[in-house]
């Protein structure tokens, strides 16, 4: 018989994998003779960390020809123990887990839609990339151009670009945002399924504890991300109405477009005016700009992007906080975590069965199990259940 221990997050060398330590002995206390080896990684708190890891893992696993290998991994050691057994040729591997939180995924829709057959057709993507484009044009120009008269000729000719841009280039921005699209879809799909374990319920054995402080910080991680996720739904539950007056506006766009244009230019030729300089002025400055941000807001919700650009906001104001949340499970996981929905389980996805154990430690029970009499218990009722299911064990 062989068993591997592989050490959690930030636990390089820990004294429990020791085979001179209090764990090692109930291991041997609970299935006789063994060898015991030890995962030697670096423990970093990382995807592709855990990743190299589970290599490792799965390397011995195929390299070891004892009739029994056990692997027992503690907080994400669990993890790369059941990610290296998934992937292993061999199926007669059994895994056992420490107070491990198992990383769930779920795809996280930057969308208003309400499920992901309504996600925003390519056309409304190009159409939000090129309203962003020109929100920032608007932007800028407030700030660099002095006189009011010019930037509401600018306003003009930017939201005139727009059109331009939305009609002639529609095509070629949509292969482009098309293609960056699915390539963030592959890399996201690639990244949680590297995680998924596929082990058969009998050849995982779950160990917890009471009062894990490890659970609750990554469950007030968790709900915070749920918080900022109800957040950004409400937002767009808001903005969704605003895609009835799509057809209202799509009536009267064309018209509205012609008279904003001519009344600006009109207001122009006022301010230009000696006898109407200062009627003009007054107008133009209350009301001139009022009317092209009307133009431009108006042509937002005739192309449906409306709801778009404020979800482009909400998503660029709450990814830093969707990251902050899910820092406990890594950076690299942070930084996918406005397009994932990232959650610490007890266990894998799928149905599994998990033993708790009574804390003894109310503080510090997360390092404390592989402590435990009770676990060269558990370890020794897995491995009889084990040999009762094979004819002729013993």
């Amino acid at each position: 018989m062989s068993v591997l221990l592989v050490h959690g997050t930030f636990a390089r060398r820990a004294p429990w994998t020791r085979p001179e330590s209090r764990f090692a002995a109930y291991v041997t206390q609970a299935f006789g003779a063994c060898s015991i080896d030890t995962l030697l990684w670096s423990g970093d708190n990382s995807h592709s960390e855990r990743e190299a890891a589970a290599c490792l893992a799965q390397d011995w696993i195929e390299q070891n020809d004892a009739p029994y290998i056990y692997l027992i991994g503690h907080s994400h050691g669990g993890g790369v123990a059941a990610m290296g057994a998934s992937r292993a040729a061999r199926k007669d591997v059994h895994v056992i887990t420490l107070s491990t939180p198992f990383l769930h995924f779920e795809p996280r829709y930057a969308s208003f839609a309400s499920t992901p057959d309504e996600f925003s057709t390519e056309t409304d993507k190009v159409r939000l990339m090129i309203l962003i484009e020109t929100f920032l044009l608007l932007l800028a120009g407030y700030f660099v151009i002095p006189q009011d008269w010019l930037y509401d000729a600018f306003i003009v000719i930017v939201v005139v670009w727009q059109v331009y841009a939305n009609t002639l280039f529609k095509e070629r921005s949509r292969a482009i945002l098309v293609k960056r699209i699915e390539n963030i879809r592959k890399s996201t799909v690639s990244f949680a399924k590297h995680t998924e374990v596929t082990l058969d319920p009998s050849q995982l054995l779950v160990l917890r504890t009471t009062n894990d402080e490890a659970s609750f910080l990554l469950a007030l991680s968790a709900f915070s991300s749920w918080i900022l996720q109800t957040l950004v739904r409400f937002i767009q539950t808001i903005f969704q109405l605003t895609r009835r007056l799509e057809k209202l506006v799509a009536e009267y766009f064309n018209p509205m477009f012609i008279v904003s244009v001519l009344m600006l230019v009109c207001l122009g030729f006022l301010k230009q005016s000696e006898t109407y300089a200062s009627l003009g002025n007054d107008v133009l400055e209350h009301f001139g700009n009022a009317l092209s941000m009307l133009l431009f807001i108006a042509y937002a919700v005739k192309v449906r992007a409306m709801a778009l650009v404020v979800e482009a906001l909400s998503f660029i104001l709450t990814a830093p906080l969707f990251m902050l949340v899910a820092l406990p499970f890594g950076l690299e996981t942070a930084l996918r975590a406005s397009v994932l929905r990232i959650s610490a389980e007890a266990a894998p996805p799928g149905t599994w069965t998990i033993t708790t154990l009574r804390a003894q430690n109310a503080l510090l029970s997360h390092s404390e199990i592989y402590e435990r009499q009770e676990i060269a218990a558990a370890l020794a009722s897995v491995h009889e259940n084990l040999l009762q299911a094979i004819p002729g064990a013993d």
